[in-house]
């Protein structure tokens, strides 16, 4: 099996506003993008700007505030299903946002996260694609039927 060869994103941020330090999270582990065409390997991107894009940050992650009584997809992202920056339900009423997906899941009725925010503050790795059709493949590489 031949080595990946990480790509790098060339930022359209102006002056260097784009992140330079790469991906630190997730153990370093690859995002697979989708460049001219093509499905390469990155270890580093230098812009996180994914509002408008479909993002699968809700099966990968949950986050627990017990000071707050919150619960959340991801600790700095903080969509929730409705595509909007809230918590998905409180920690104290665990058994209902359990139900809730639980139910989602069963009858695949499982809303689909496009984010409303002009960063990824982390959940790089999560799968997310602008395009609606590829993020339709991508998403039944993921989630079993």
């Amino acid at each position: 099996m031949s080595e990946v060869k990480p790509v790098e994103i060339k930022s359209t941020a102006p002056d260097g506003l784009a992140r330079k330090m790469g991906r630190m999270c997730c153990g370093g582990r690859c995002m697979t993008i989708k460049q001219d065409g093509e499905v390469k390997d990155a270890m580093f991107i230098e812009q996180s700007n994914f509002e408008g894009y479909n993002c699968m940050v809700n099966w990968f992650f949950l986050h627990i505030e017990q000071d707050r009584d919150a619960v959340y997809h991801h600790q700095t992202c903080k969509v929730n299903l409705n595509s909007e920056v809230g918590p998905i339900g409180k920690a104290s009423e665990f058994n209902t946002i359990n139900t809730n997906l639980h139910n989602m899941i069963t009858t695949k009725s499982l809303p689909i996260i496009t984010c409303p925010k002009t960063w990824c503050g982390c959940g790089l790795c999560a799968p997310k694609a602008k395009d609606e059709t590829v993020f339709t493949e991508i998403y039944k590489s993921h989630v079993i039927s």
